[in-house]
């Protein structure tokens, strides 16, 4: 209904003796993200990019610097990739946003008058 296609991929579980349950659960589609940027860059203006994820910035920096592409990054505090910032403050990306910054506005009343 939307235009929205739903892409599932196996979670990957990699071993790891500091978790109670001796593996974390990890699903790597940054790869995947990237090649959708580049291949729909002619549907989309500005990109709201919900991840933190570092390994996309260089996507990002080329939609930039060759089509003008606005970058606006919304994920969590302390889990956002440095490269991110440092895309901040080169101007490759617009703005960085935080989810807990905007959670009042998800305990708001809006049925209350």
């Amino acid at each position: 209904m939307s235009g929205f296609e739903i892409i599932e991929k196996r979670v990957k579980y990699i071993h790891s003796p500091n978790n109670k349950f001796g593996f974390e659960k990890k699903c790597d589609f940054d790869v995947e993200m990237a090649v959708d940027l580049i291949k729909e860059r002619n549907n989309y203006d500005t990109i709201i990019l919900f991840s933190g994820d570092g390994d996309l910035m260089c996507a990002i920096k080329y939609l930039k610097e060759e089509y003008n592409k606005i970058c606006i990054v919304f994920g969590a505090r302390g889990h956002i990739g440095r490269e991110v910032f440092d895309m901040k403050s080169e101007g490759i990306i617009q703005d960085v946003l935080f989810a807990d910054d905007f959670e009042y506005r998800l305990n708001m009343d809006r049925f209350r008058q």
